[in-house]
């Protein structure tokens, strides 16, 4: 059949229009789909700045730490880092982002001195900056620092500067972890101990800390005379327990850390002859709750694998405390040197040569065991061991505390943590608590 000479034309417009509406729908498609790429790119770029931000501000708060550990006793606060960063000007008044300029993780526009450079992670970066806090009278420009409170302003730029976040925190020393200063180089609290000294004539302990005029630690310390008569009659080497007057050698260096009314009802008020310990070190939920402190700030959490890092020791001093918890059982075997603080929950086993630099919390099972003695030494903030699953008969109170030693060799408990530096250099390395965050841009 023929189709008339309109109708075919009338067929092609329509052929031609629907032709035209499917092409334009395919290049909206198209347009939609790149536009979509772009949105979603620069929403990764953005969500990349912010946890390059958010990863300056853990790594600021770390340097932190470590600044404080390492000046020792010197410094008390942090006006001395303040004061860099002001770079012989004023500190920048990190309470509004617009004084910082047009900072990003990649430039610096203010004249202060970042306290973290632009430091790189992937192909993101972040840029972190110190100032003052406004807390306790303080300005946020201020050099001067009596408080240990900080603010950090961390800059993140997500890859090729696409992308911007600023967040800012402020941080001050932990007053909740505040690991106990012991009374002794091994402190065991508890109604009575079952202890077994070393037999090697090379095996030492020394509660001199080295400092002008010393510091004199018991080398043991205990909480009733009872407890310290079973230490005393332990001690097959008594000339190789030490400490400075009024201590002396030998028994004389076992000391009962609890002034006046004991709360295991000893029958005498006792006198310590050396350094006093608080009657919390005698409590369940005082020891648990300290567990509970540390464990929240911890680097590591967990039981043993083998593997774990305890810090770094250069033989001299703590270049990277690290705080670990672990839940059971641990092993500290071979030639490990850890530093910082350490919290056992279970039996601490120590093979061969293992030494530590720091305080050793042993509580829960509250039982250490060294095995061959070896040369490892143990300084820096002494030894804690508290028994708190199995308490004494007083009601809240901690029960028999284990320290057994199978063999000789030359370990030694000391003071002295090497540079003229005492136990209370622990205080140094607790981690900073973070009071406040928000995101700033």
């Amino acid at each position: 059949m023929l189709i008339p000479r309109d109708e075919r034309g009338v067929a092609l417009i329509v052929s031609l229009l629907i032709t035209l509406v499917v092409a334009m729908i395919g290049v909206a498609v198209a347009v939609s789909a790149r536009g979509g790429e772009r949105v979603a790119t620069a929403f990764g770029n953005q969500q990349r700045s912010f946890e390059a931000a958010v990863a300056g501000l853990e790594d600021a708060r770390e340097q932190l730490r470590l600044a404080r550990y390492n000046s020792a006793l010197t410094v008390a606060n942090y006006s001395s880092l303040l004061t860099t960063a002001a770079n012989g000007g004023t500190l920048v008044n990190s309470a509004s982002l617009s004084n910082f300029g047009a900072t990003t993780g990649f430039s610096n526009a203010t004249s202060n001195t970042p306290f973290l450079a632009s430091t790189a992670l992937d192909s993101a970066a972040y840029q972190v900056f110190l100032t003052n806090a406004a807390r306790n009278g303080e300005s946020v420009t201020s050099t001067t620092d009596s408080d240990d409170v900080v603010t950090l302003t961390s800059f993140g730029s997500g890859p090729n500067s696409v992308g911007f976040s600023a967040v800012q925190g402020v941080y001050s020393v932990d007053p909740n972890v505040t690991p106990p200063l012991l009374p002794g180089l091994l402190t065991m609290p508890g109604p009575d101990v079952t202890i077994d000294l070393p037999n090697g004539n090379a095996s030492s302990m020394d509660g001199d800390d080295g400092s002008s005029p010393p510091k004199c630690y018991a080398t043991i310390a205990v909480s009733t005379t009872t407890a310290r008569n079973t230490v005393q009659a332990a001690m097959s080497r008594p000339n190789n327990y030490s400490t400075c007057s009024p201590g002396g050698t030998g028994m004389a260096s076992v000391d009962n850390f609890i002034s006046g009314a004991n709360p295991y009802h000893d029958p005498a008020t006792n006198t310590p002859v050396l350094q006093t310990g608080s009657t919390s070190l005698t409590s369940v939920s005082y020891l648990n709750d300290l567990v509970a402190e540390i464990t929240a700030v911890a680097d590591y959490v967990g039981t043993d694998t083998g593997s774990i890092n305890l810090g770094t020791w250069n033989g001299s001093t703590c270049t990277s405390p690290k705080t670990v918890v672990i839940t059971g059982n641990f092993n500290m075997g071979g030639n490990t040197n850890g530093c910082g603080i350490l919290v056992v929950t279970g039996t601490l086993t120590m093979n061969g040569t293992p030494g530590y630099h720091g305080g050793m919390y042993v509580i829960g099972t509250g039982a250490v065991v060294r095995k061959g003695g070896g040369n490892g030494v143990i300084n820096c903030g002494g030894m804690l061991i508290a028994n708190t699953t199995s308490p004494a008969r007083f009601p809240g109170l901690v029960g028999k505390a284990s320290y057994t030693i199978n063999g000789g060799g030359n370990s030694s408990f000391e003071a002295s943590c090497g540079g003229g530096m005492t136990g209370e250099l622990l205080k140094f390395s607790k981690p900073l608590k973070r009071t406040s965050f928000q995101q700033i841009r």
